[in-house]
């Protein structure tokens, strides 16, 4: 599917179903959810919201969309790399040292 990297960020769409969402006595929601499993060719999310719980199944894609690899987003993610340039100047020298080699290599944007 592609490299993790900072800059391997895709533009998905969704293929969420409001009909299908509307009709759950339950919704899932994401802050509730403890445990979440996907199977390759299936089109159900299963998920628990405790641990001790049994494994809730949900259909909630249209019957039409199909799961595609998208194009990476164009746009390259990152930190200003003036604000970047001003944080090492003022504050790495009162970071610990653990901390320098995140700010020195954090990637940069093109974009402002």
């Amino acid at each position: 599917m592609g490299t993790n990297t900072a800059f391997a960020f895709r533009h998905w769409k969704s293929g969420m179903s409001q009909y299908l969402l509307n009709k759950l006595e339950r919704r899932p929601y994401l802050d509730k959810i403890v445990c979440v499993r996907f199977t390759r060719g299936s089109q159900k999310l299963e998920y628990k919201n405790d641990f001790s719980d049994d494994i809730k199944e949900v259909e909630f894609l249209r019957s039409t969309f199909e799961v595609q690899e998208e194009p990476q987003k164009p746009i390259r993610r990152g930190f200003p790399p003036q604000k970047k340039q001003e944080i090492i100047k003022t504050l790495l020298s009162l970071m610990p040292g653990t901390r320098h080699a995140f700010w020195n290599n954090l990637p940069e944007s093109i974009c402002i």
